[in-house]
């Protein structure tokens, strides 16, 4: 095997190495969650949850089958800060305000 072919394909592994790192980049950038959707896109810019006064505070949340849930809490004047909220993260909405 003579020197140019070795040079050649020397020249070709290392463009097949560039291209599976730029692959692998691609990949970790454009990253999906388990259901396929894109990590970045799952939420809104904004979820509006609509408290009735600025007194009312966010005391809790957890998210769940794809849904999130909001504790929210207030002085003890204003008994409709206490809420359980449930938002769909899809749309930024509250799907369900929960009372006690």
């Amino acid at each position: 095997m003579g020197a140019k072919a070795l040079r050649t394909i020397v020249i070709v592994l290392g463009i097949l190495i560039l291209a599976a790192f730029a692959a692998v980049i691609w990949g970790i950038v454009n990253a999906t969650d388990e259901d396929g959707n894109a990590a970045l896109d799952a939420f809104p810019d904004a979820i509006a949850l609509g408290l009735p006064s600025p007194q009312c505070r966010i005391v809790g949340a957890d998210s769940e089958d794809g849904l999130l849930y909001v504790v929210t809490d207030g002085p003890a004047d204003l008994p409709e800060c206490n809420r359980v909220m449930i938002v769909d993260p899809a749309s930024g909405r509250v799907a369900t305000a929960v009372r006690p």
